[in-house]
């Protein structure tokens, strides 16, 4: 008698979620906003969008920036640009004016 086994392996070319490229406009991503994570539905989001995202959300005291992959400048984001999110995406604000007049804390 042949006895069989519960297991049998037939995952040849099957989907690896961890590799898969493309995702489906549902799936959940991580994004980094001033070096936080945060999970985001949204697959395109505005400038506008991407800064009530972050806790608490950035102001607009402050420019936006998306950090570039290789050489090269990262990115500003303005209010009604659009961006394509890809998991792992990072971004981070700066104080928009630096005004080396204004009031110095230290004394």
């Amino acid at each position: 008698m042949a006895e069989t086994h519960g297991h049998e392996h037939h995952e040849h070319g099957g989907h690896e979620p961890h590799h898969e490229e493309h995702r489906h406009e549902h799936d959940e991503i991580i994004i980094h906003i001033d070096h936080k994570k945060y999970p985001v539905r949204e697959h395109r989001m505005a400038g506008s969008q991407i800064r009530t995202v972050a806790k608490p959300p950035i102001s607009a005291d402050y420019d936006l920036f998306l950090e570039t992959r290789g050489p090269g400048d990262d990115r500003k984001i303005g209010d009604t640009e659009e961006v394509h999110m890809r998991d792992g995406e990072s971004f981070y604000s700066v104080l928009r004016q630096i005004n080396p007049g204004a009031h110095d804390a230290t004394a």
